[in-house]
């Protein structure tokens, strides 16, 4: 009874405390700095994808150029080869030297539009770059600024906060360890982490626990967890 006491007592401090903290974090100055820092950090992913991309389409271009080239050495020889066309030469010949002049001329279109495509995601890329460069700068003061505002706020807080978290250390004391681990475990899922069992109802999910689990939960001296939600249950008595 006296764990259950001390913990309980130790949940209401914790969430007082957690409620105080909560009240800084709706204020209009944290969420501009919260608004801030993610612009930067954002920007600064930004730039990194930017530099990447930058250098996977310069690689493209080059990949493309070599293409350039070589069709470009192809279509002159066929334009040497359709020159040098006589009396001697077939029809059938003839042709095919023309069909495969058109298909490589064909090629090379479609290279320099390829390039040009990559050249001017290469510009935009730049573009964005410049703009974040630009803006960074001023993000980086404002943020510094709210930054130190905020630091302002916490400290105001933290003369509120400081001696209600040594209460609660104190109180920790008189908790059993394995107890207390498992209820900061519950608590990153459930604000409120220890539950009064209503005869067979878990007043934390509302739902109602089998017969034998609930008579266990009340004959036992340890906490045990709800199968539903998974908060620690304790009975009225």
């Amino acid at each position: 009874m006296e764990q259950l006491n001390a913990l309980l007592d130790y949940q209401k401090l914790d969430i007082k405390i957690g409620k105080i903290e909560a009240e800084v974090k709706k204020s209009a100055l944290y969420k501009k700095v919260v608004k801030v820092r993610k612009y930067l950090l954002d920007s600064q992913k930004l730039m990194k994808k930017h530099e990447v991309d930058i250098v996977e389409i310069n690689q493209g271009i080059k990949v493309l150029l070599t293409q350039y080239n070589e069709a470009n050495e192809t279509v002159e020889q066929l334009a040497e080869a359709l020159e040098n066309v006589d009396v001697s030469t077939s029809i059938k010949e003839a042709q095919m030297l023309l069909r495969k002049a058109k298909q490589e001329k064909a090629k090379l279109v479609k290279i320099e539009r390829e390039i040009i495509k990559s050249q001017s995601k290469i510009t935009k890329i730049e573009e964005s770059l410049q703009k974040i460069a630009h803006n960074v700068p001023k993000y980086k003061a404002e943020f510094e600024q709210l930054k130190a505002k905020y630091d302002e706020e916490l400290k105001e807080i933290n003369k509120t906060t400081s001696p209600l978290k040594s209460e609660l250390k104190e109180l920790a004391k008189g908790i059993d360890k394995d107890t207390l681990k498992k209820y900061k475990i519950v608590k990153k899922s459930h604000p409120i982490a220890v539950v009064r069992l209503d005869v067979k109802r878990c007043m934390g999910c509302n739902m109602e626990l089998p017969s034998g689990m609930a008579k266990q939960i009340a004959n036992s001296d340890k906490l045990m967890e709800c199968e539903n939600c998974g908060r620690l249950l304790y009975t009225k008595d």
